[in-house]
């Protein structure tokens, strides 16, 4: 899919999938948007992190590996 913008609209871009309320998401059926970016476009996508969960994200994915079998 990226490679076909690539070469047809000549531009990058953002895929994002939001999933429930407190994701943000807003119309609660599985989609994505799909965000051309292109060279000096003005717009930033910015996840701010705190601390608090920076620091326990390997703990957190101890646990999302234990919900799992492989």
């Amino acid at each position: 899919m990226t490679l076909n913008y690539k070469k047809i609209f000549g531009c990058d871009i953002n895929i994002i999938q939001s999933s429930g309320k407190n994701a943000q998401q807003d119309i609660f059926h599985f989609h994505v948007h799909i965000i051309p970016r292109y060279k000096d476009d003005g717009q930033k996508i910015q996840l701010n992190v705190d601390k608090n969960l920076k620091d326990n994200l390997p703990s957190i994915l101890r646990e999302i590996k234990s919900k799992f079998t492989f």
